[in-house]
């Protein structure tokens, strides 16, 4: 069940291989690739998710992004590190195909799919509840937004790595499989 699941997701999500670039993906790319210089990987995976920096914060203030009287100090940013590079390997290999972005994140959610499915069998046994939960969590259309939105690809890696964490935490408590203490807090971290 736990492939089904995978490809069924995989399928069911396929149509945002067409959906392009949208909303935060527009100033990903411009930062990534703009003025037609390359950032290179330490300033991507630092800069990616920063969204107010003190830098830009008195232009954001005067298109009305940010209220006037916001602090000057104000940071919003996010440690992302892994989905930013994916992301900067996008860039790298596929700069004007937003396309193969997409696939990218299908990917993802393919990944997030089989690890749901391992996570239901290992909770419910191999039941067919199980095998439906996993069936209805791959086809939910409210999993296509983290998908057709390629600056949202952080929601399926957190996903992955978390469903990961879970699994190898109850196997280490359940079957004293020490190695899992290690792999779980890993993925934790992820």
């Amino acid at each position: 069940m736990v492939g089904v699941a995978a490809v069924l997701g995989f399928a069911v999500t396929f149509p945002a291989l067409f959906r392009g670039w949208k909303i935060d993906d527009f100033i990903h790319r411009s930062l990534v690739i703009g003025n037609g210089e390359r950032l290179g990987l330490l300033a991507t995976m630092r800069d990616y998710f920063a969204f107010v920096v003190p830098e830009t914060l008195q232009q954001w203030k005067d298109v009305g992004i940010v209220p006037w009287w916001t602090d000057t100090g104000l940071r919003i940013s996010f440690f992302r590190p892994l989905a930013a590079l994916t992301h900067w390997i996008d860039y790298r290999l596929w700069p004007d195909s937003s396309a193969a972005m997409h696939l990218h994140s299908l990917v993802w959610y393919a990944a997030a799919c089989a690890v749901v499915a391992l996570l239901y069998r290992r909770f419910l046994g191999a039941t067919w509840t199980a095998g439906l939960a996993a069936l209805l969590f791959a086809i939910d259309d409210a999993h296509l937004v983290p998908v057709e939105w390629i600056a949202n690809r952080n929601a399926l890696i957190a996903l992955v790595a978390g469903g990961l964490a879970i699994a190898a935490h109850d196997r280490w408590r359940r079957e004293g499989w020490r190695f899992g203490a290690a792999v779980a807090s890993g993925c934790f971290m992820i």
